[in-house]
């Protein structure tokens, strides 16, 4: 055995591991006996990639660690050029919607702008501008609503833009965030699909989420997308083996939203699995007394786990990278809790507020009576309920043909964590679209399945229903449902 150590290091999928250094092993390097037969191929994992470690980082010059910030923002510039047509038509699909809104505004003689920063904006802009309740204040000996029930990333990042762009106003702001956001957000989608299934299926997958049902709230003042955004990469981050990079991804996730909790549980499941099957590839080793039943048990774990990345190396990964990535995931999510508690001089505090806004968790009790409601009473059967109602009926049954599919891990319980929040909570129905919208790891089949449409034009018909039919209910949410989306 080597005396080398193995770190898992951030190499891009055209990049093949560094052989390790002869002088490791000999000037030469290692003979293998001619009777002996060839090594086996590399085994199918884990989301994990290992190379060598060539020397102590920092241990580099000038010079090296501008050739590799060179290589960063090179690897980068080519990403974004693979993402091109992924973002191209996303906005495409975008713009019919939002040309959709905007007729729709013309009929119900309402302002565009003004419903793209209705609802829940007026709250964000109002922390921006002058921070958070210090605090809770009641009327009638009951609590009223505050602004500490709203997530603090979005805000803050509507400040500093602001101190960049000082001449626009704090709508234009959001707006300017939330659409940055959901670009970003639209590139991560095809980051994670391309990864696992390749360019043709990560296109359609960032368009489809263009065509979400609910897909109007991508262009408003709402931090949905940013969480996509954040989750998107930290899901991408953790199928490819960069795991502090994910908890990081994972931590601004629920520094986003409450379900963004959802980013730290994909994380989080994904470094025990890694874990737990190279301690048992290490337990097997040690057993058998040489590598071929650690082989054996990580081609199980692959089968279990159903990643699509190679451990191209064959060697153990550095195990406290997952442990950190882990640690770091939920950070965000919990600080924040912590932090409106120390705020207002209360552990509970900020699960009070929530009540305040009439959201609790219930279990999916409310959830299934208004589901109940829809199919027993069709008098009071309305398009956004109804539609919400589907929804939610067809996210469940993706999230089933996910898990037929063998979709990785981190991805599955991420869209499960999702899909848990939206039913269990008692927060106003229609809504519950609002909280699947970051859940696109569940359009990965749908994506799959266009695919293998074999005629172009059929494609594109499919595509443009779903974003006219997205389009048009878009516009019912704006103009003609009473209440937010």
């Amino acid at each position: 055995m080597d005396d080398g150590t193995q770190q898992i290091d951030d190499v891009g999928p055209e990049e093949e591991p560094a052989p390790p250094h002869p002088a490791r092993r000999g000037a030469a390097g290692p003979t293998r006996p001619a009777s002996e037969p060839p090594p086996a191929p590399p085994v199918r994992l884990l989301p994990l990639r290992f190379r060598t470690r060539r020397g102590p980082r920092d241990a580099e010059g000038p010079a090296e660690a501008g050739r590799r910030s060179g290589a960063w923002a090179a690897r980068g510039v080519r990403a974004l050029r693979a993402a091109v047509p992924a973002l191209a038509g996303y906005l495409v699909v975008r713009i019919v919607g939002l040309a959709v809104a905007l007729a729709w505004s013309r009929t119900w003689h309402r302002p565009f702008v003004g419903r793209l920063v209705a609802w829940d904006s007026g709250w964000y802009e109002h922390i921006a501008a002058f921070g958070y309740d210090a605090v809770l204040h009641h009327r009638a000996h009951r609590l009223l609503p505050s602004n500490l029930a709203f997530f603090p990333l979005y805000p803050a990042l509507m400040r500093a833009l602001r101190t960049v762009l000082p001449f626009l106003g704090w709508a234009q702001i959001a707006l300017v965030v939330a659409n940055l956001a959901a670009l970003a957000a639209a590139w991560g989608i095809f980051a994670v699909a391309e990864r696992l299934h390749g360019r043709r299926i990560a296109v359609l997958a960032a368009v489809l989420w263009g065509c979400w049902p609910v897909a109007i709230v991508q262009n408003m003042a709402y931090s949905e997308a940013l969480l996509t955004a954040c989750a998107a990469w930290a899901l991408w981050c953790a199928v490819s083996g960069r795991w502090i990079a994910a908890g990081v991804w994972a931590c601004l996730a629920g520094l986003a939203r409450p379900n963004g909790i959802a980013a730290a549980a994909g994380v989080i499941a994904g470094a025990a699995l890694t874990l737990g099957l190279r301690a048992v590839a290490v337990a097997r080793a040690d057993t058998a007394g040489g590598g071929s039943a650690a082989s054996d048990t990580a081609a199980s774990g692959s089968a279990a786990s159903g990643s699509a990345v190679s451990d191209t190396s064959g060697r153990r990964p550095a195990w406290w990278r997952p442990v950190v990535g882990a640690v770091l995931a939920p950070l965000g999510w919990i600080g924040y809790i912590l932090w409106v508690g120390h705020r207002v001089h209360d552990s509970r505090a900020y699960f009070t507020v929530q009540r305040a806004w009439r959201s609790r968790f219930d279990f999916g009790r409310s959830t299934w009576d208004q589901i109940a409601t829809v199919f027993s009473n069709g008098h009071t059967f309305s398009l956004g309920v109804g539609a919400v109602t589907l929804l939610i009926i067809g996210s469940a049954v993706l999230l089933l043909v996910t898990a037929l599919d063998r979709q990785p891990l981190p991805l599955w319980a991420y869209s499960a964590t999702l899909l848990v929040i939206a039913v269990g909570d008692t927060a106003y129905f229609v809504s519950r679209a609002r909280f699947l919208l970051p859940a696109f790891p569940l359009l990965l089949p749908i994506a799959a399945a266009l695919a293998r449409v074999r005629t172009r034009a059929v494609r594109g018909l499919l595509i443009a229903v779903a974003a006219g039919l997205s389009a048009v209910f878009g516009g019912y949410l704006l103009y003609v449902w009473p209440h937010a989306p």
